[in-house]
């Protein structure tokens, strides 16, 4: 049953809990009925230990709070695209693709005439539309670099599209890109899986808890396979297309005084340490947030 909006003058948890408590008075509901909350993942709302949540179990403890499963999943992909400035920079350049094709109906129309998926724009809150933009990108990947190189050699382009687009080209066809390009496609297709799972109307506690269950299984028993093939592929493609696979040397000064040195990576090396990077952080949060839910399945 849906009671309504309400307007609040305050956002801190406090404020908002005593709005709340309000609310349920002037609608006549005893808040000592109350069996269940739930919000997204905002500190204010889902806070630990001084969470909304936190304040209305305070008055009634059986009033347990249930976060957003697929909200939950959708941050632990975001906290693990942001463990290195590298994968940063992949999504960037998958941004600036969008970008540059929705820019202009005439760039729009050229990648249309050579790729049957077009490019997708990505969401931070929607993992699903990072996966559709990666799954879109990887699957068409060589039509993508065409529709490029047509636009950059193009005589009725103009020079910011000449530029942009041979800017794109040598973003693009980097083995770091290509790798992570392969890497996250892999792990976004299962997580993907999931999170459309966890959107279904019949979902409850205990398949909740399965589905996440089910996808920390697959990564740990994947991860290693799919970082392999990830690298091994694109390997191969590089020294088909004569891409360039030399690492770029990456200095440091260890103390004041003392020359800089080269840490010693190769570039394959960087990538495997960056990708298991990648996979710690997301396990350890899908983990986390597992153990949340399978709490509450036990209480119930």
């Amino acid at each position: 049953m849906f009671l309504g909006f309400f307007t609040v003058k305050k956002k801190d948890a406090e404020s908002l809990a005593s709005e709340i408590f309000k609310k349920l008075e002037e609608d006549n509901l005893d808040i000592a009925n109350c069996r269940g909350q739930a919000y997204d993942n905002a500190a204010v709302m889902a806070g630990e230990k001084g969470g909304v949540q936190k304040k209305i179990m305070a008055k009634i403890e059986q009033a347990y709070f249930v976060n957003c499963e697929n909200h939950s999943l959708n941050l632990a992909c975001l906290h693990a695209s942001e463990v290195e400035p590298v994968v940063v920079t992949f999504f960037g350049t998958l941004d600036r693709l969008y970008a540059f094709f929705s820019a202009s109906t005439s760039r729009w129309d050229a990648l249309k005439k050579h790729v049957t998926v077009a490019v997708k724009r990505q969401c931070d809150t929607r993992w699903s539309a990072r996966h559709d933009a990666v799954k879109a990108l990887s699957d068409g990947f060589d039509s993508v670099i065409a529709c490029l190189e047509y636009l950059q050699s193009n005589d009725e382009s103009t020079r910011d599209t000449k530029a942009d687009a041979g800017s794109l080209l040598q973003a693009l066809q980097q083995f770091t890109f290509l790798v992570f390009l392969k890497y996250w496609h892999v792990l976004l297709t299962s997580i993907n899986r999931v999170t459309k799972r966890l959107q279904r109307p019949e979902a409850d506690l205990c398949s909740a808890t399965e589905d996440l269950r089910s996808l920390t299984a697959i990564l740990s028993n994947k991860n290693t396979q799919t970082i392999d093939a990830a690298i091994s592929e694109t390997t191969e493609y590089c020294n088909e297309n004569d891409i360039d696979m030399k690492r770029r040397t990456r200095r440091r000064k260890r103390m004041p005084g003392e020359d800089a040195q080269d840490v010693g990576l190769t570039m394959e090396g960087e990538c495997r340490r960056v990708m298991t990077a990648i996979y710690d952080r997301l396990l350890k949060e899908i983990s986390e947030r597992t153990s949340r839910i399978e709490e509450l399945r036990k209480r119930f």
